[in-house]
């Protein structure tokens, strides 16, 4: 995953540039790769006492509530007004608890639907609650488009082995492996599959024994919803398929693989 390349990156850059001392201030935090304003403002308030709020999504909340900021959070504008009354509401002498403590309000308090502001202990102070605007706020702009995929991914056996191939370009898991994988616009039953052109293409003339696919998989990211099918297959000759690695089923522990994949590897070796 990118995160672990950019901790990677991150530690030696620490090692390179600051002789391999941790840096301590949210300015030189946020300037070291994988560490966005978040993630900085959060080590340098809770470990090094700087008076730096942590904005999340939380905060956001309270904030934008509290002082009934109608700007889009999600803008330049509204990130700055949140930015600003969070640093002016800031305990400056407990950085790290008044962080921690924000956040919780969010999470516990002033909830994003609903929130029973009648026993809020911040009422009196809420512009929000004073102008009726608590489920209006926070403002957001961005509307996020969700994008169905279907994957389909080809378990095959043959003998002792079975295929992987490593996933590249700028999609979602770089860098891992997975097995031999369809991807079709829309949902389709398995008998169609194994009856079109990119199935055919993948056993070059063989017929393969294909079991009954496993039940579909449906799994979330942030911006995509997966719906996922394994199917087993047995073959009698070896696939050679550009960019397919042949790997005994004895060492595919070794590969580094999307957690839907680990998650099914795990359910196969308990049946």
């Amino acid at each position: 995953y990118s995160r672990a390349r950019n901790m990677h990156t991150a530690a030696n850059y620490i090692v390179s540039v600051y002789r391999g001392k941790f840096p301590q201030t949210y300015s030189e935090l946020v300037n070291i790769k994988g560490i966005g304003d978040y993630t900085a403002a959060a080590i340098a308030s809770f470990s090094f006492g700087e008076a730096v709020p942590v904005v999340d999504g939380n905060v956001n909340r309270v904030i934008a509530r509290l002082y009934g900021i109608q700007y889009p959070i999600d803008k330049t504008e509204g990130k700055k007004q949140i930015r600003k009354c969070a640093e002016d509401t800031m305990v400056r002498s407990s950085p790290a608890i008044y962080n921690q403590a924000i956040m919780e309000f969010g999470a516990l308090q002033c909830v994003p639907h609903n929130p029973d502001c009648e026993i809020c202990i911040l009422k009196s102070f809420c512009v929000g609650y004073a102008k009726e605007l608590v489920s209006e706020l926070p403002v957001k702009s961005k509307i996020m488009n969700i994008k169905t995929r279907y994957f389909h991914y080809l378990v095959v056996n043959y003998k002792n082995d079975t295929y992987l191939q490593k996933r590249s370009g700028g999609d979602i898991w770089k860098g891992l492996y997975e097995f031999p994988m369809i991807e079709t616009d829309t949902q389709i039953e398995p008998e169609a599959l194994e009856y079109s052109e990119s199935w055919q293409s993948w056993f070059s003339g063989q017929v393969p024994a294909v079991q009954m696919p496993a039940a579909e998989v449906i799994h979330r990211l942030t911006h995509r919803i997966l719906k996922i099918r394994f199917y087993e297959i047995h073959i009698d000759q070896p696939m050679c398929i550009q960019g397919q690695i042949q790997v005994p089923w004895s060492d595919i522990h070794q590969y580094a693989v999307p957690k839907v994949m680990d998650n099914y590897l795990k359910s196969r070796l308990r049946k």
